[in-house]
């Protein structure tokens, strides 16, 4: 089992939203293909608004060291834009975590510690597994799982009105932060790669080139020395 946790940091009027995402991967029988592993919403939270950076970063730092983050797991942070400084500040709490910048071209890039992803791959990590039925949310009656459910509802229907630019049309919503933590956390579970060393690239419908490998002591976002 891993751990993936997407944090969606709000600005202003924006809500700052958590969620946990566990990726339970099945044993084949030998010889059998890979499947696809389980992903399970285990955990989500909203600060209220106006919840200055420095109160999230502890509550983070706090957060990580609890029993519900769960061992060693990979933190995806929406640092689109909130700008240098406040990523600064995960970094001075010694907190490890990939950042990501979400853009509406097709590329996934990186710019020294930080990912340009496209809204497009987000939108996939999403619309995949719930289309293959591997993403529940347990318990359902967890705290801020009837609103996940009504931002996923807002979030299929605009992405189905927009056809093929559903991506360009996404976050056009006045709450959308859940499911954008979710959406992060889902594109960490992209690379996850098991004891093979196979890389699992079916979220996305994609060949996972667009994540890094995970695998013979690299670790999924760059060198352990550089990873902040």
């Amino acid at each position: 089992m891993s751990t993936y946790i997407g944090l969606d940091l709000g600005q202003l009027q924006d809500y700052t939203a958590l969620c946990v995402v566990r990726a339970d991967a099945p044993t084949p029988p030998l010889g059998s293909p890979l499947p696809a592993p389980h992903l399970r919403v285990t955990y989500l939270h909203r600060w209220p608004l106006g919840t200055k950076y420095a109160t999230i970063v502890a509550a983070m730092r706090a957060f990580l060291a609890s029993p519900i983050a769960d061992k060693r797991p990979q933190l995806i942070i929406d640092g689109t834009g909130v700008g240098v400084a406040v990523l600064e500040m995960f970094d001075a709490a010694g907190i490890e975590y990939t950042a990501v910048s979400i853009h509406g071209g097709q590329a996934t890039t990186r710019e020294g510690k930080l990912w340009r992803v496209a809204k497009k791959t987000l939108v996939s990590a999403i619309q995949v597994p719930l289309q293959n039925a591997l993403l529940t949310i347990e318990p359902p009656t967890m705290p801020f799982a009837a609103e996940l459910r009504a931002e996923m509802g807002n979030f299929r229907y605009t992405i189905t009105a927009a056809a093929h630019e559903s991506y360009a049309a996404w976050r056009e919503a006045d709450h959308d932060d859940l499911v954008l933590a979710l959406a992060l956390a889902l594109w960490g579970a992209r690379s996850t790669v098991d004891t093979t060393v196979r890389v699992f690239s079916y979220l996305g419908g994609g060949s996972g080139r667009d994540v890094p490998r995970y695998g013979n002591g690299v670790p999924p976002y760059g060198p352990k020395s550089g990873r902040r």
